[in-house]
């Protein structure tokens, strides 16, 4: 297992719970890397999907790129709730804290946190969308085969049997029957899988929604917070100066009396 790659532009700091701070954002940074390097392998597998030569090696592919789909949603719901959590306890730590730059440093930080992630949803959706106008376009020529004017978007779900029953028996007029199922089994095999994809695409939106949401929601927290801090340090500022004034005031009685 590889360790925790820190950016040496990050400042060394003294304070445990800073440096506790920039030790969990980077662990949230290697996952952000990792979702990143999966969204890529999940592009470079449908990239393979749409060329595959055989049932045997798109069967093949579609199954590796399932399993790689389902870890890539649970890393993205962990990531979220990671970032989520770090935000709320950094709130807590800001809200007590006296010094602005310590506050415009965290903040910073999760800022990038929050637009990596939101980079790789909007990446992710962009890859899907793509790859499930590609596999309908498929579908559409296949389609075309009982009816010219036929489009997959046309095709309602309780319509699906009845159609996928006329490819079959328009195939059957023209091929033996061993290729008609064939066709039949590829034409389910990617339905199902623009099915599926369409699921994976309401996910990430919902996920993109409720960063959105949380991001306007902490955005005036801290707001609300950033300028209390700047409050306690002008208080702390005019308390020096009516201190140093009252020190002035002391002395010179003093002297007076001497």
């Amino acid at each position: 297992m590889q360790g925790i790659q820190h950016d040496k532009r990050l400042p060394q700091v003294s304070n445990p719970k800073t440096q506790s701070f920039i030790n969990e954002t980077w662990l949230i940074e290697n996952e952000l890397n990792s979702l990143s390097s999966n969204i890529s392998n999940i592009l470079s597998i449908q990239t393979q999907i749409t060329i595959a030569t055989s049932d045997k090696n798109e069967i093949s592919l579609l199954k590796s790129r399932d399993s790689l789909i389902s870890l890539t949603k649970n890393l993205l719901i962990s990531t979220k709730n990671k970032i989520k959590s770090l935000e709320v306890q950094n709130l807590k730590e800001v809200g007590a804290s006296s010094t602005a730059n310590d506050f415009e440093f965290r903040n910073q930080r999760i800022i990038h946190l929050k637009e990596k992630f939101i980079q790789c949803l909007e990446t992710y959706k962009d890859i899907e969308n793509n790859y499930m106008k590609q596999q309908k376009e498929r579908l559409n020529r296949q389609f075309k085969i009982v009816n010219p004017n036929a489009n997959y978007d046309d095709i309602a779900e309780t319509d699906r049997p009845v159609f996928l029953q006329s490819i079959m028996n328009t195939i059957n007029q023209r091929q033996n029957v061993e290729d008609s199922k064939r066709v039949l089994e590829e034409v389910n095999r990617r339905h199902d899988d623009i099915k599926q994809i369409e699921r994976t695409i309401v996910e990430l939106v919902e996920l993109f929604e409720e960063m959105k949401l949380q991001v306007e929601l902490q955005d005036y927290i801290i707001v609300k917070i950033a300028n209390e801090v700047e409050m306690v340090e002008n208080d702390a500022k005019d308390a020096t100066v009516e201190l140093k004034h009252a020190e002035n005031i002391i002395e010179q009685l003093t002297e007076r009396k001497v």
